[in-house]
């Protein structure tokens, strides 16, 4: 009796013994804690994933680029026209054709210089002769340019009464002829002044067409008179 609780004792020490090693070896293969129980002397490791970059690779962001525009505005050629002379009818007689866009050149601007102008005004240039004017004279100077401008001064004196009128006419010396320019209507006396004048009174004026001619009421054709001329 004895003898088998010496084993019974023996047997339940050596199960004992064997328990915690079971479960150690449980906890080896499986790589699970039992709930409650903390292996002693081990510290689980908690591996971060390392990222790696692979070394002398550079990596290069390329930005794109827009391409510029250039506009070019093209030019645009003038032709220049042709001339063919046709023949046409009678022997001699020919026709001109022009082809294409021809090309005009601009006329020359007006001179900008006037035309100095100047007359001497007696009573013997008068036609016909004045009556009882004999100690009348006068003068006549100014200018004239391309545009039509006229500027002047006139002079008189010595005549049988007030002017009643003086004009630029259009004639030859010796000879009468139409008004051109007014200078003045009535009630006249020695003046300054300007006037617009047509292109063919400026020619007259250049060439010595032209005169001046002061009336009076005793002569009312003409008391003295002056051929314009350049000077």
């Amino acid at each position: 009796m004895a003898h088998l609780n010496r084993s019974a004792a023996a047997a339940l020490a050596a199960a004992a013994v064997a328990i915690p090693f079971g479960v150690a070896a449980a906890v080896a293969v499986t790589g699970t804690t039992p709930t409650g129980t903390t292996p002693t002397g081990t510290t689980p490791t908690s591996t971060t994933p390392t990222s790696t970059t692979p070394t002398g690779t550079t990596t290069t962001s390329t930005t794109p680029t827009t391409p510029t525009s250039t506009t070019t505005t093209p030019t645009t050629p003038t032709a220049t026209g042709t001339t063919t002379a046709v023949t046409t009818g009678a022997p001699g007689a020919t026709a001109t054709e022009t082809t294409g866009t021809s090309t005009t050149e601009a006329s020359p601007a007006p001179s900008a210089t006037p035309t100095r102008i100047a007359a001497t005004l007696t009573t013997s240039q008068e036609r016909p002769m004045p009556i009882g004017a004999r100690g009348a004279k006068g003068s006549f100077v100014g200018t004239v340019t391309d545009a039509g401008k006229l500027t002047y001064r006139l002079t008189f004196g010595g005549l049988t009464g007030k002017a009643i009128a003086v004009h630029i006419h259009s004639g030859r010396r010796g000879a009468a002829g139409p008004v051109v320019v007014t200078l003045c209507a009535r009630n006249c006396a020695p003046r300054t002044g300007t006037a617009t004048v047509k292109k063919r009174v400026v020619d007259g004026l250049r060439a010595g067409t032209t005169y001046v001619n002061v009336h009076t009421k005793r002569n009312p054709a003409g008391e003295i008179r002056g051929q314009i001329r350049n000077r």
